[in-house]
């Protein structure tokens, strides 16, 4: 009761000074609205959650580019040689087939049999011969071309034999050359020409009718 009556006397004191004065008192600082906060008082900014970020990401188009190594494999070019023929470019084929395949270039028509040469080749290496009857006869390895089986330019008579038990290698002795027929090779066989350290010194794809050469 004593604290009531105190607080209730206080109030009416200061109704009566404010009642008494005709000019306002003037008071420091910027008047501003009630229930209005100052610039003292504004609202603290809320930072928004972490995880509001993560919620607004964009999710990634659905279409995507494939993984590199399938693209490497589409467009690199391939140094596997055989059993058939080399990057769609096989024994058999027209010079217009071949032509079609961009893997030839310098193609010189004659009388009798044409030679071109591999696209990537330098030199006279890579050449390519072809038959006016059978198509293309024969398709020389170059570089780090090398078979299925990694016969390949260097290789030894043993390497090639270890690669190819059936190694036909009867004149080996005296010419320096064996030929050995793989599974799925159709019309072809591989031929090996040996240099006087028996290391392949030419790697050959090669028609088994061939009619150009001896």
């Amino acid at each position: 009761m004593r604290r009531t009556v105190v607080l209730g006397i206080a109030v009416a004191l200061s109704l009566a000074v404010t009642g008494c004065s005709e000019t306002p008192e003037k008071v420091d600082g910027t008047a501003a609205p009630v229930g209005t906060p100052t610039s003292a008082s504004a609202a603290p900014t809320v930072s928004l959650p972490a995880t509001a970020t993560t919620q607004t990401t964009t999710e990634p188009p659905a279409t995507t580019t494939e993984p590199t190594a399938v693209t490497t494999a589409t467009t690199s070019t391939s140094l596997v040689f055989g059993p058939v023929g080399w990057n769609g470019l096989n024994i058999g084929m027209t010079v217009a087939q071949a032509k079609a395949t961009g893997q030839i270039k310098n193609y010189k028509a004659t009388e009798g049999c044409a030679q071109s040469q591999l696209k990537g080749a330098t030199g006279d290496d890579g050449t390519v011969i072809h038959s006016p009857t059978l198509g293309i006869i024969a398709i020389q390895a170059y570089g780090k071309m090398h078979t299925p089986e990694g016969i390949a330019i260097g290789s030894t008579v043993k390497q090639v034999k270890a690669a190819y038990p059936n190694l036909d290698d009867d004149i080996l002795a005296e010419f320096g050359r064996a030929f050995a027929t793989v599974s799925g090779s159709g019309d072809a066989h591989y031929r090996f020409e040996f240099n006087s350290s028996n290391k392949i010194e030419n790697l050959w794809l090669e028609h088994e009718s061939q009619n150009c050469y001896e």
